[in-house]
């Protein structure tokens, strides 16, 4: 019976965009946890007099308002939430100027801060919730707004003029604390007015970003040369243990932008920045460097270089130290800016051509091209270390990515590293090259981590190598630790898709859902790819399950002949799956018809058109027509096996199909083959989405029950395995007959 004597708790009012649900459902568990009674509207469908009445009562009769402001509410112009906010604001000014009342919870998600927020918000103080923060702070704020209410009032002769409180400062604290910068910055260019996100606690130091130097030659063939001395500099620089150096991609985003320095800088979350134009007239080189203030854009220090081309590495090392000491006065910059390099002008060119086209897509033609450029400067000057080390490294993706899966290749990139090491022993990119040797079919990944942490050693700031570090983590079951190293590597490369994409799959393993939604959220923003929105139905679907929801995301997007045919075949297979998932065979055959292609290879599976077809017509209950798609899958199956036997997605899917065939033996066999190549004592991710994803489906597939579960049971109780994955995804159709995999699903982690 409940106690009439208690003290009513203090009532809270939760305002939000219905697509920051999933935050509010999660700040709401917090506040109620704590003892607050909390009120927020969980339908989408607002509607009716009765119920703007009841909204509107409530504000007036709640404790306090808690408005979650994200960057979904600085996208929308138009929102329910946002009558909400007025009539918040409304009831505030009835209110003493000391009687807190509003409580603005900040949704960080690495993003510029949302500033389509009423002036009111800006007058009180701020409640930060950081990705996979804690709920509970939320309310321990509030207690203490409480506590304010019951204070007395100050004595009239210690009493100050009023002031409002501000929302935290929207620059990075480095940059503050270093910089002495304004708490906001106001330009007056088209109206524009831009705040610096938060950085996170792992990019305390000093932001500089360099931009991309522009090409003056007038020869867009040199273009590969300017961007080539840009990231030297920029490589240089990140040896700086005392800066944050914002990374070439997120740089280089700005390229050909004529935007103002500040607005630039307030996107890159940079406190200063460095510009500068490269002039190429055959040997003759003048570079022109200058060092700018992120809030105003006034110019703080100018040089320019006219080296020889045979004193180039000389000059930038000399302009790196410079930079270094203007950013960090009175610090000695650290004197070996230079990496080991070439004096050969004519390799050093080489080098900056196959960079160019090592950071471009993927494709074979464009790995290819690198490494001849790789090849072709070693030959000039065999003592390149860095060039034989981009070599290695360009071998290691053409095999990687299927191109060319033979141990051929992969002994000429362990011997291009050795060749590196021969040369500069510490050299930071060797070392991550042989981490990427080491991590080739997760052969020995623990090796790897040792020699990514001598790279980052070297180089502090480079978001590639703290990528490999949080995915080498990721594949190790170490979680907490990949995504502080994911964190670490979005801080300085914020307008990075890949690496937006990469973080969210992190986050979504994680189960940092919200944080995960974001990240997919922002690559699409950024690059527009439809494999970041196929991605984030993936991950509404492990955070909700709702089959409406993910549909209507991917509705969003529908590929065109523009789109890679990788992108093409992704969105098409996961739709198929989603509405094969769902129940509507006939819409998953359609959707597997527009697979562009029959083979569709992913980095655990080699899965095809076939394939998909032969699961939905097993769903159909059609035996015949599942045998003939086996069939046709099982084909190109048994070829890439015999010729990449090293690799496991060369058995995951020969395993699945020959089990759809009914060849329990083989597909046994195949199955224990990719438990020797990914061993679930090793590479734990690896072992969860794929070895013994697929033992456990070829056991239940051969009647062998007691066993797949036996592996569903470990998985699930070490957190592995997730609720909406094992309740919605079609590998797990035959394993939902049994009761007892149902009854482990629904106490499998979210």
């Amino acid at each position: 019976m409940p106690d009439l004597t208690a003290p009513e708790q203090p009532s809270v009012f939760l305002s939000y965009a219905s697509e920051d649900r999933i935050h509010a459902d999660a700040v709401a568990a917090g506040l109620r946890a704590a003892g607050f009674e909390v009120w927020f509207d969980k339908d989408e469908l607002r509607g009716g007099d009765a119920w703007d009445h009841e909204i509107r009562q409530r504000i007036r009769t709640c404790a306090f308002f808690v408005p979650l402001v994200s960057a979904t509410t600085e996208r929308r112009p138009e929102g329910y939430f946002r009558r909400e906010w007025k009539l918040a604001v409304e009831r505030s000014r009835d209110m003493a100027e000391d009687h807190p009342f509003i409580l603005p919870v900040l949704l960080e998600t690495g993003g510029p801060e949302p500033t389509r927020v009423p002036d009111r918000f800006l007058e009180v103080q701020w409640h930060r919730l950081p990705p996979g923060g804690d709920a509970a702070g939320v309310a321990a704020q509030l207690r203490r707004l409480e506590g304010k209410r019951d204070a007395p009032p100050r004595p009239a002769a210690t009493a100050r003029p009023w002031a409002p409180v501000p929302p935290r400062p929207r620059f990075s604290r480095a940059a503050l604390a270093g910089l002495g910068l304004a708490l906001a910055v106001v330009l007056g260019v088209a109206g524009w007015f831009f705040v610096r996100p938060a950085a996170p606690a792992a990019a305390a130091a000093l932001a500089v970003a360099v931009l991309p130097f522009e090409n003056l030659g007038g020869d867009p063939e040199n273009e590969y040369f300017s961007d080539g001395l840009t990231e030297e500099l920029l490589t240089a620089l990140g040896r700086e243990t005392g800066l944050s150096v914002v990374a070439r991609t997120s740089c280089f985003a700005f390229k050909g932008k004529k935007l103002p320095i500040p607005q630039i800088a307030a996107q890159l979350n940079a406190a200063k920045v460095v510009e500068g134009s490269v002039r190429r007239l055959g040997d003759r080189i003048r570079v022109s460097v200058r060092l700018v203030n992120a809030a105003d854009g006034l110019q703080l220090w100018s040089e320019v270089f006219e080296p020889a081309a045979t004193n180039l590495f000389e000059a930038q090392s000399s302009l790196a130290r410079a930079i270094a000491a203007k950013l960090q006065p009175g610090r000695n910059p650290r004197p070996d800016h230079a990496l080991p390099n070439t004096r050969n002008f004519d390799a050093y060119d080489a080098f900056l051509r196959g960079r160019s086209f090592q950071l471009k897509p993927a494709s074979p033609e464009n790995i290819r091209a690198a490494i001849a450029h790789f090849r072709r400067a070693t030959e000039i000057d065999p003592t390149y270390a860095v060039a034989w080390a981009h070599y290695g490294e360009a071998k290691i993706r053409l095999h990687n990515a299927g191109y060319d899966d033979s141990d051929a290749t992969l002994r000429e990139a362990r011997e291009a590293i050795a060749k590196s090491f021969s040369f500069a022993p510490d050299l930071p990119q060797g070392h991550r090259a042989l981490a990427g040797y080491y991590t080739v079919n997760w052969t020995n990944i623990a090796l790897a981590e040792k020699e990514l942490l001598l790279a980052e050693k070297g180089l502090p700031n480079d978001p590639d190598i703290l990528a490999d570090l949080a995915v080498n983590n990721l594949d190790r079951g170490h979680n907490d630790k990949a995504v502080a190293y994911i964190r670490r590597a979005v801080a300085v490369d914020l307008q990075n898709a890949d690496l937006a994409d990469l973080a969210a799959l992190i986050y979504d393993w994680a189960s940092l859902y919200a944080e995960s939604l974001a990240e997919r959220e922002r690559a699409y923003r950024i690059a527009g790819w439809p494999t970041s929105v196929v991605e984030l139905a993936v991950t509404q679907r492990n955070a909700r399950g709702d089959f409406a929801e993910i549909l209507r995301t991917l509705d969003r997007v529908m590929p065109d002949a523009t789109e890679s045919p990788d992108n093409v075949g992704r969105y098409w297979r996961a739709r198929s799956a989603f509405l094969q998932a769902k129940g509507d065979h006939a819409a998953a055959l359609a959707g597997a018809a527009r697979m562009p292609g029959e083979i569709f290879a992913t980095q655990f599976y080699y899965h095809s058109r076939s394939f998909v077809q032969a699961r939905i017509y097993e769903a159909m209950d059609d035996p015949e027509k599942a045998r003939a798609a086996y069939e046709r899958a099982l084909v190109d199956a048994e070829k890439y096996r015999s010729e990449s036997s090293g690799k496991i997605r060369a058995h995951t899917s020969l395993a699945l199909i020959y089990a759809g065939l009914g060849r329990h033996d083989d597909a046994r066999a195949a199955a224990q083959k990719c438990l020797e190549l990914a061993p679930p004592n090793e590479s734990v991710y690896v072992a969860a989405k794929a070895s013994l994803r697929v033992a456990a489906q070829v056991h239940a597939r051969a009647g062998r029950m007691d066993e797949a579960l036996a592996i569903v049971r470990d998985q699930v109780d070490r957190g592995f395995w997730k609720k909406h994955d094992l309740l919605l995804d079609n590998d797990w159709t035959v394993l939902r007959r049994d009761p007892r995999f149902l009854a482990l699903a629904q106490r499998a982690r979210l």
